[in-house]
This record gives structure tokens, sequence and C-alpha cells, in this order.
């Protein structure tokens, strides 16, 4: 594929774009996860599912669920690497002040804690950083993003709110 000036501008107009949009938005997390085996698209999509009801889970009680989309937990997931060999995903996840230990608590990555997506996934990692640097962050977690990227590697939390299966 030939790129050209339109193309590039496009897809730095876009990034620039996202940027913007993270850089503004209310997320107080970063959160990489490292699956450390060879993961395709519906997998990741899964596995995160799982991760976000057990985050809601465990902030808001069985019942989270049923809760507003306004007092869930917000989450944007990209996922970078290759399918089926490295791939790992990079999120953002909005958590109210008062419930900011409880979700650290979550992803522990002392020995002998808990770690969900540890638990999830035997010989996986996270690694959770509270956000300080927003310009930073927000550029490194855009660096894999195209506009003609594929859809499967961007999705939101609120894709799971109100599935039939969510609970699964």
């Amino acid at each position: 594929m030939k790129f050209d000036e339109t193309y590039i501008s496009k897809n730095r107009q876009f990034r620039d774009a996202w940027i913007k949009w993270l850089t503004e938005s209310d997320f107080t997390h970063s959160l990489t996860f490292q699956p450390n085996r060879g993961w395709q698209s519906e997998t990741i999509f899964a596995r995160m599912k799982r991760v976000h009801r057990d985050v809601d889970e465990a902030l808001l009680g069985s019942r989270y669920h049923l809760k507003p989309p306004e007092v869930r937990t917000r989450a944007v997931f990209i996922v970078e690497g290759l399918y089926g060999e490295n791939a790992h995903v990079h999120s953002l996840w909005a958590v109210r002040g008062d419930r900011t230990a409880s979700f650290e608590a979550l992803f522990n990555n002392e020995i002998g804690s808990t770690n969900i997506f540890e638990d999830l996934c035997p010989g996986g990692s996270s690694d959770l950083q509270l956000i300080a640097d927003w310009e930073r962050t927000a550029t490194y977690l855009s660096k894999g993003i195209c506009r003609n990227d594929d859809p499967d590697r961007l999705f939101f939390s609120r894709q799971f709110f109100n599935s039939t299966q969510e609970r699964n």
C-alpha cells in the first residue's frame, strides 16, 4: 500500500483526536495485561469482559449488573501485538476515589496476594499504574492506533453492559 500525504495526515488527525479524547476523559489508572500465551481476538475480548465483570463485582457487589452505566466502572481496552503470538492489552480505567484502594488491591503483584488477572490467566501478568502524566500515558497507549486498524483491537467496557450473559 502506498502511503501518500493525505493518508498520513488523516492518520495523524485521528491519532491526535484520540489522544485529546483520552486526556480529557476521567480515567485514573492504566493497566496492562500480558497473557504470556498466544491469544486470539475472541479470547482477549472474553477475558477482558471477565476481568471487567470481576472488578465491578468486587467494587459494586454481586448485583453490579443491575446498576446503571454511570455507576459501573468504565474502561477502554487497546490490543497491541500479533494475535496468537505476543498480543497484550493496554487499558485505562475510571475508578471513583472511594473505590481506588479496593480496585488497586485486585491487581496486587506481591507474592501470595490476589491478582484477578493472574487468577484468570495463570502465567500471565498485569501492571497497574496510577496515571500521573496524562500526555505521556495517552501518547504511549496510542502508539499503535491507526485509523485503518482492526476494529477488534479497540473496545470499551460499555460493550459488556446489559449482556444477557454478563454474569457468566
